[in-house]
């Protein structure tokens, strides 16, 4: 008995999803990643955003401290709020203890990998620090107060950086790690760096390489510290763990031992030295001309000083200018070894580039006042001035008194000597 089997019945078709409900399901997907992640990493990173519209000057330094306490507050409410109403358990809300824990690596070995850059190169890697000092807290830089806010804010913004990428990625593997420490922030610190905050440096191909170097160095740890603290830690025994904490305690603190003692051991008294030298190769030259102007019975003169050089080069390899405040000249112009005139000129501070922010204008500002002019005049006797021959050259004795400022030192210092103009336009004489 043959079983006739009946033909299948074609399956139904499926309807094609509308073309509406894909961007639908495209923004509902967006929304959640902002939600779950995308705020948080905001609130994470408010020290680095700080930074960054600090050093643009979009806002001022107190500003960007307030967003930064604004978020501090923020941070906690919007966790608890996630914790409680979200159903997923991979939401970065629920894990913070153990990123916190993780983060507090890999912006450290960002500096252990560049102590060997110091002594390759000479880079001192502190000198941003003392600089993110200055910026916070108004105390000078070279100073110990600078110095340890300075290293205090570059904990907080590497921190920031390092939760940013443990909140950011669901996968916190090596592709990710790259993606994030090696391309993207190495390309952040390439622009932001030599143009907003090395200002007076000369950055070249070692600050690139040190650069992708230290970031390449932060992907990595930032993938082998969650191994290392989830996987391998429960198989170790007592003595391994005692040994492992050591280990790690000696790579978080060896940064800023480094940089510490050797601020106090060579800094300091380096960057002393080469004020001092500095101090010692500034002069004062007349301009060449000198100016003559009668009235009645009285005959002024006007001629210029310039005093300098004025640059010099930090430890820390910045193009800086010497200060000079509280200029006295005091001096008598002569011809042929007669007195024609007394002199004297003041400044109460020389210009300084204190106020030129942009990297691409500070370098040809500091050739424009590397020797600046000091304006001098002198007033003697007609009679004397009616004797002077204009082809014979001036002679101007002085002595000048100044206080000179560095980076580090503040010293009073003394000039004098000779130096020669010529009377090359005379006025109502």
């Amino acid at each position: 008995m043959s079983v006739q089997t009946l033909p299948e019945a074609p399956s139904p078709r499926l309807e094609s999803e509308p073309a509406t409900a894909r961007p639908a399901r495209r923004g509902a997907g967006l929304s959640r990643w902002v939600a779950e992640r995308g705020i948080l990493f905001l609130l994470l990173l408010s020290p680095v955003g700080a930074l960054f519209l600090g050093l643009l000057r979009v806002v001022p330094t107190r500003v960007g401290y307030l967003a930064i306490m604004l978020a501090f507050l923020a941070t906690p409410a919007w966790v608890a709020w996630r914790r409680s109403a979200s159903t997923d358990p991979t939401e970065p809300a629920f894990h913070l203890h153990r990123y916190a824990l993780y983060a507090l690596f890999p912006y450290v070995v960002f500096s252990v990998v560049r102590i060997p850059m110091f002594y390759l190169f000479d880079a001192v890697y502190w000198a941003p620090w003392q600089t993110f000092g200055f910026g916070s807290t108004g105390n000078p830089v070279g100073f110990w107060p600078s110095l340890i806010a300075g290293a205090t804010c570059y904990s907080l913004q590497g921190f920031s950086l390092s939760m940013g990428f443990f909140v950011l990625f669901k996968r916190h593997n090596l592709l990710n790690a790259l993606l994030y420490y090696f391309v993207f922030i190495s390309s952040l610190y390439a622009f932001v760096f030599p143009v907003l905050l090395l200002r007076g440096s000369k950055p070249g191909l070692p600050f690139q390489f040190i650069n992708y170097w230290a970031h390449f160095w932060m992907a990595l740890t930032a993938v082998a510290v969650p191994v290392l603290l989830r996987r391998i830690w429960p198989t170790l025994r007592a003595g391994a763990r005692s040994l492992t904490v050591a280990g790690l305690v000696v790579v978080w603190v060896a940064p800023y031992a480094f940089a510490f003692a050797q601020a106090h051991l060579w800094q300091f008294g380096t960057q002393a030295r080469l004020e001092r030298g500095a101090f010692q190769t500034v002069g004062l030259q007349a301009g060449s001309t000198a100016t003559l102007a009668v009235a009645g019975d009285q005959a002024r003169y006007s001629l210029d000083l310039v005093f300098g050089p004025r640059e010099y080069v930090t430890y820390s390899h910045a193009h800086k200018v010497l200060g000079a405040e509280d200029v006295s000249v005091s001096g008598s112009l002569l011809q042929g070894g007669n007195r024609v005139a007394l002199c004297s000129g003041a400044a109460r501070s020389l210009p300084g580039l204190a106020k030129v922010r942009d990297p691409e204008k500070y370098f040809p500002a500091l050739e424009r006042i590397n020797h600046t002019a000091i304006a001098v005049s002198c007033t003697g006797s007609t009679e004397a001035a009616d004797g002077i021959d204009p082809a014979t050259p001036l002679t101007f004795e002085y002595a000048a008194d100044m206080t000179l400022t560095g980076e580090r030192t503040t010293a009073p210092h003394q000039l004098s000597g000779v130096a020669e103009t010529m009377l090359t336009r005379s006025i109502g004489g």
